[in-house]
């Protein structure tokens, strides 16, 4: 799951199965059911299904389990916005050693032009995609949003979820 240090939900959709969060695929169902993320060390059983995530040391599997869509509350959608050099960003993931985030601009010609390419770990097109990591102390924001697709339509998560409190430092 793509928490930050303080335990933050971050960029991503996620739904509670047997009373645990877990990421989502897609908050929609298909078929009647909801696909759940889990990345562990150790390939998970039944209901799961695993694939190894290759390049990483040590390795780590992303598991994946289709449950009936009844059987998932609390499904939310995690949008983290910052901003780099007056550039819109989403933030997706922290690097393990915390000092980086995993970000995704939103206008990628705009990030060309304000540099974004020249620093490591960013690449991408600037007439499409432009991602990578950042060091935190570069980003400033955040703003999130939550929105809830239970049937009650109420925003769910909680403050902290929602990032009402504190700077992203």
């Amino acid at each position: 799951m793509s928490l930050d240090a303080e335990g933050r939900l971050l960029t991503g959709y996620y739904g509670i199965w047997q009373d645990r969060r877990y990421p989502l695929s897609n908050p929609e169902p298909f078929r009647g059911e909801l696909v759940l993320v889990h990345d562990t060390d150790e390939p998970l059983e039944h209901p799961w299904s695993a694939r190894e995530v290759r390049g990483r040391a040590p390795a780590w599997y992303r598991n994946f389990a289709a449950v009936p869509a009844e059987n998932v509350h609390g499904v939310v959608s995690i949008t983290v916005r910052a901003a780099w050099n007056d550039c819109d960003l989403l933030i997706h993931d922290e690097s393990p050693d915390r000092t980086r985030w995993d970000v995704e601009f939103f206008d990628g010609e705009r990030a060309a032009a304000s540099g974004a390419l020249a620093n490591d770990g960013i690449s991408g097109d600037p007439r499409g995609r432009i991602a990578g990591w950042l060091p935190k102390s570069d980003v400033s924001g955040p703003i999130s949003t939550v929105v809830d697709y239970d049937a009650t339509g109420r925003i769910s998560g909680s403050a902290q979820q929602r990032w009402e409190y504190g700077p992203l430092g």
